[in-house]
């Protein structure tokens, strides 16, 4: 989001830019007038600057006024989309929620964006002579040149973002691939100004021969200030770039979403209808839970050979005695019948068991500490109902992790259930003898009867809600994108 924020900001920059750029130069006449009459350069850059602080000042208060209520808006359509109804989504929750630096924060962005984005355009107002501006325009306009400096400056820039772009993509490191991107957005702008008139010239001659003098006159002025041509060009591209890469990364979680749901050991999933859209299955929501009697319901029914469900708890390793140094941070999670999930999950069991009688620790965490089963852990984990009491409790198996699913330590429900936001795991997987068909859909719809919250999706069901939530967040940012055209 902050990515989207920045691109948001950079797309408004370059508008405002380009606005108060085409104002100076409809008044450049104007304004000269005002220079031959008396008025100072300063006077002239402060009166546009003016224009762009009453602009920046309107504009941003009625973006902040409308901002909650578009909000409240696109809250309620992304809860219709993912089957729930959003806790605190209303407009009064929105505004009670919002302290007086939200509030103030988007107008002073918005202003000195603006300002900002109006400098250039107002010390141009002023370099031009009084008496060559009042002349008739295009009598002696000279055609605008470019530097050198930008032709370099913009191919470091690009290649520079293209370097880190590709690093990140190698890596898998959104990070990179984010910062790799807005570098390289940066140095095609700049050197937007150098290929617009080429550009201009290649892409208007088929529309000058047929579209006659008005396409003649739309080439002709293209070419003869491409920086303008290159400012309108730059922001509409920088716009289309992020509905691109939404669209692509929307496709990308669509397809890992496939994939885990696919490669899932249970072909039925149980949620309350608030999980939360992404390429975690056993994601974690706020909402309501598959409680742990249905579980123990689920359990026990004939034909079904695995029911597991998850909470993500954030711990640290206590320090045992003797142990030097600080505690480690650590991912726990808290699951329920840890046999189940190691099934489900596909975790290869390398050493011991994954009984619930204690931890159970992933290669590479047993590899990093040393320990092995028979093993003790001191784990402290967040939240719990005694902190600074750790958990202990000796080490039952090492795992490893091909679909990188699991979190280092694994451990029993009953094990932490003091520290548990609820009684029960936020999403639920079952898995049935057989496979999925009509005859286990109906035994789980008849088993989950009395829990009129829950839903039994199989694996049709979780591609399509998981779709639905990807599409949902995909066209909120496009239409957020554009708005601002």
């Amino acid at each position: 989001m902050l990515w989207f924020v920045l691109v948001a900001l950079l797309i408004g920059g370059f508008l405002v830019a380009n606005a108060f750029s085409i104002m100076v130069a409809q008044r450049t006449s104007e304004l000269a007038l005002l220079r031959c009459l008396g008025a100072t350069t300063g006077q002239v850059r402060n009166a546009v600057l003016l224009e762009a602080l009453v602009v920046g000042v309107a504009a941003s208060l009625l973006g902040t006024l409308a901002g909650p209520l578009v909000a409240a808006a696109l809250t309620q359509q992304l809860s219709r989309l993912g089957g729930g109804a959003a806790p605190g989504a209303g407009l009064g929750a929105l505004l009670g929620g919002l302290s007086p630096v939200a509030l103030g924060a988007p107008v002073v962005v918005g202003v000195l964006v603006t300002v900002a984005s109006a400098l250039l355009p107002a010390r141009k107002a002023t370099a031009v002579p009084p008496l060559v501006a009042m002349r008739e325009e295009g009598s002696g306009m000279a055609v605008e040149r470019v530097g050198r400096l930008r032709v370099v400056a913009g191919v470091a820039v690009t290649v520079l973002g293209g370097a880190v772009l590709a690093l990140g993509l190698a890596r898998c490191a959104g990070a990179l691939v984010g910062e790799g991107g807005l570098l390289f957005l940066v140095g095609v702008a700049v050197l937007a100004v150098p290929i617009a008139r080429p550009l201009a010239r290649l892409i208007g001659a088929p529309v000058a021969r047929l579209a006659g003098m008005p396409g003649r006159l739309g080439r002709a002025n293209a070419t003869r200030s491409p920086r303008r041509t290159a400012a309108t060009a730059s922001a509409l591209m920088i716009g289309l770039a992020m509905i691109v890469t939404m669209t692509v990364v929307a496709a990308s979680q669509k397809a890992t979403a496939g994939a885990e749901v696919r490669t899932l050991g249970a072909p039925y999933q149980l949620a309350t209808g608030d999980q939360p859209a992404g390429t975690d299955p056993f994601g974690t929501p706020d909402g309501p839970v598959v409680s742990r009697a249905l579980l123990d319901v689920l359990a026990s029914r004939p034909g079904v050979s695995g029911v597991t469900g998850r909470w993500g708890l954030a711990a640290t390793l206590a320090t045992p005695p003797g142990w030097k140094g600080a505690a480690p941070a650590v991912s726990v999670d808290a699951v329920y019948d840890p046999a189940s999930y190691q099934r489900i999950a596909g975790l290869r069991l390398e050493e011991g068991t994954m009984d619930g009688r204690g931890f159970a620790v992933s290669d590479r965490f047993a590899d990093g500490l040393g320990v092995a089963p028979g093993s003790r852990l001191w784990v402290e984990v967040a939240g719990a109902a005694a902190p600074g009491t750790p958990i202990v409790l000796p080490v039952t198996g090492v795992f490893s992790d091909p679909q990188r699913r699991a979190s280092p330590v694994v451990v029993a429900l009953d094990r932490v259930a003091a520290a548990l936001p609820a009684d029960g795991v936020p999403v639920a997987y079952v898995a049935v003898d057989g496979g999925q068909g009509p005859a286990a859909a109906a035994a789980l719809a008849s088993a989950t009867s009395a829990y009129p919250a829950v839903t039994v999706r199989d694996g049709a069901g979780q591609r399509r809600f998981q779709e639905q939530q990807v599409n949902g967040s995909c066209t909120c940012c496009t239409r957020c994108s554009g708005w601002r055209w």
